[in-house]
């Protein structure tokens, strides 16, 4: 999967092998949107604080409100424990080999018509730390200061970010 993502990876902007995949995300989302809207339900994920200092690494999805910043994170699948999650999502969105994670919050929210028990990690890692962004994901990874946040930034997230121990937070223009 790393060697794919490499790949992947590697591909230039425009290229039609990533803007299938691209657009199979896109479809993917799309279709879920139409069962939430239905069914209501109620899932689970893991969520990612991954800092280096006072700079947190956030995402831009490739098809989910793309202009919109998030925290890294995903699914936690059928069996799958929250901790179990958080590290395969960061290696499959990222590429980060992740050990070291200590538990920093666990919330429910109630979006895009659906009900989520969402668990957020903290981890500590060098920026020097070579990302492998999955690009058919993620539009773009970018390290931010912590002090000078996107103002695009999820709001559900912008107040996990303030719940960090220790650090100032605050949003940019």
């Amino acid at each position: 999967m790393r060697d794919l993502r490499r790949r992947v990876g590697r591909l230039p902007e425009g290229s039609p092998v990533l803007t299938a995949l691209r657009l199979g995300y896109r479809a993917a989302y799309l279709a879920l949107t139409a069962y939430w809207r239905v069914w209501h339900p109620h899932g689970r994920g893991a969520q990612l604080v991954i800092v280096d200092g006072d700079r947190v690494l956030l995402v831009r999805h490739t098809y989910r409100a793309p202009s919109t910043w998030m925290l890294p994170g995903g699914s936690v699948r059928r069996r799958e424990a929250f901790r179990a999650a958080a590290v395969r999502e960061a290696d499959e969105e990222l590429g980060l080999s992740l050990r070291d994670l200590t538990l920093l919050l666990s919330y429910t929210v109630h979006r895009e018509h659906k009900h989520d028990q969402l668990t957020v990690f903290l981890a500590e890692v060098s920026s020097d730390a070579d990302l492998i962004v999955d690009r058919a994901e993620l539009a773009e990874a970018r390290w931010w200061p912590l002090d000078d946040l996107p103002s695009s930034l999820d709001e559900g997230d912008h107040d996990v970010l303030k719940a960090l121990p220790g650090r100032q937070v605050a949003r940019g223009v």
